[in-house]
C-alpha cells in the first residue's frame, strides 16, 4: 500500500506502508473451462464487489487466457486497504490477483 501527494511533492513523491495490506488466496477448484469467481471478506469487504466486478479479474483472466490454461479458479480476497482513501485499495487488490495468478502458473509471467 501507498500514500502520495506528501507536500510539495504532490504525486511524484509517495510512501510504502504496511499497516493496512490486502491478502489474496487462489484455488483451483476444477479444469476444462476459464472461470473465476471472486469471494470478498475482510474489514472492507462490505464496499468491494464480490463478483464480477472485483479489480482481481482482470489480472487472473488475462494471464489465464495467456497461458491457454483452462482452469476454474477460486479468488479469496481479504479486504484489508480501505477504499475511496487515496491509499491504493484498487492497486492492492490487482496487484495481489497479478502476483497470485502468476505463481499459479509457475511463474511465467
Amino acid at each position: 500500500m501507498s500514500s502520495a501527494n506528501l507536500g510539495p511533492g504532490f504525486d511524484v513523491l509517495a510512501v510504502a506502508l504496511d499497516a493496512f495490506y490486502d491478502a489474496l488466496e487462489l484455488r483451483v477448484v476444477g479444469e476444462g473451462v476459464r472461470r473465476v469467481s471472486v469471494r470478498v471478506s475482510g474489514a472492507y469487504s462490505s464496499s468491494i464487489p464480490q463478483g464480477s466486478g472485483n479489480v482481481v479479474l482482470g489480472p487472473i483472466l488475462r494471464a489465464l487466457e495467456a497461458s491457454g490454461e483452462k482452469l476454474e479458479v477460486e479468488a479469496i480476497l481479504d479486504k484489508g486497504v480501505s477504499p475511496g482513501r487515496d491509499l491504493g485499495s484498487s492497486g492492492a487488490s490487482f496487484a495481489a490477483a497479478a502476483f497470485a495468478i502468476n505463481e499459479l502458473l509457475g511463474g511465467g509471467f
